[in-house]
């Protein structure tokens, strides 16, 4: 049995580094067709405007990434090894999906405004310039958005999905935005175009386990439910605050394997 359990997790090992690799090379190819064709159809002064507004925002990643996607992981995993105990009978995995969503979500926002600031400082009454320095912000949301989800399906072993999600959302804004700089749109536009892949990532992947779950409910098979009976065979966890003795743990867990 152990041979079985160990030849199961180098198969799964293998397949998931698979899966990692193909799609970092998939994304790579993306990006560098995508750049060819800003090079080709924008001119070196246009494209050199439109990289400095992206790295203008790109800047502020740092504080939606947070080194939160191994922190849920991590904390996901602590919670669900420790399912057993009274504490824990209320963790649901969407209590920390929600915390990590609102962290990310609030360095967004403060990445955003922070943007706004100083795009509305340099560009003075040229609106065409302030519009253009902050047209990549959404990417800051979208990115929120998308890193939450893909850990999520890393967490449930779906590597594939994670991977699928990712380059289904590049892929298309990349098309997209290669189509309108085609056309010869403003800088600005293009860059609102591939901002929002990480929307489209995240709707993939919680999507996807929306429907999983909507199966499992319909077969009676959700933890919501099995924690419903049990309360009716154990009173004081009604007496719980909403958030259990794992609220406070939940983020605990979030700091400790965090950035």
């Amino acid at each position: 049995m152990y041979i079985d359990f160990m030849s199961k997790s180098v198969k799964r090992v293998v397949k998931n580094s698979f899966f990692q690799t193909s799609g970092a090379f998939a994304n790579s190819i993306i990006n560098f067709v995508l750049t060819l064709a800003y090079a080709r159809l924008l001119g070196p002064e246009v494209y050199g405007s439109l990289a400095t507004s992206q790295a203008q925002v790109l800047v502020w990643t740092l504080l939606v990434d947070l080194g939160l996607s191994n922190s849920l992981i991590g904390a996901l995993t602590s919670a669900e090894g420790g399912r057993t105990e009274l504490s824990r009978q209320r963790f649901r995995a969407r209590d920390l999906l929600f915390r990590v969503l609102f962290l990310r979500l609030s360095g967004a926002t403060i990445g955003t405004a922070v943007s706004f600031a100083i795009a509305w400082a340099r560009a003075g009454d040229d609106s065409a310039q302030f519009w253009r320095d902050v047209a990549f912000t959404p990417h800051l949301f979208a990115l929120a958005l998308g890193q939450t989800g893909i850990a999520f399906a890393i967490y449930n072993h779906k590597q594939g999905l994670s991977v699928l999600a990712t380059l289904s959302g590049v892929a298309l804004t990349t098309v997209l935005t290669i189509y309108l700089a085609w056309h010869g749109v403003a800088v600005h536009w293009l860059l609102l175009a591939q901002s929002w892949a990480g929307i489209f990532s995240s709707v993939v992947v919680f999507g996807t386990f929306a429907y999983l779950w909507r199966k499992r409910r319909k077969s009676g098979a959700t933890r919501r439910l099995q924690a419903w009976k049990r309360k009716r065979l154990l009173p004081a966890l009604r007496r719980q605050a909403p958030d259990g003795p794992w609220g406070g743990e939940a983020w605990r867990a979030l700091a400790r394997d965090a950035w």
